[in-house]
């Protein structure tokens, strides 16, 4: 079972910080669902990310 918690979701300063972090721009139409929609997380859980073949945990 995944458990996601509910959050108040994301704004501008925080989605230009995870852009940075990751090296990537998120596209528009994801920016303005995380803004709109977003804001939880799943708990317990690892995130991997691929910057230049180079992996990265969060």
């Amino acid at each position: 079972m995944i458990n996601i918690v509910s959050n108040k979701g994301f704004n501008d300063i925080e989605l230009i910080a995870f852009s940075k972090k990751i090296g990537y721009e998120l596209p528009n139409d994801y920016t303005e669902f995380l803004l709109h929609y977003n804001g939880g997380y799943v708990k317990n859980s690892i995130s991997i990310y691929y910057k230049n073949g180079e992996k990265s945990l969060f």
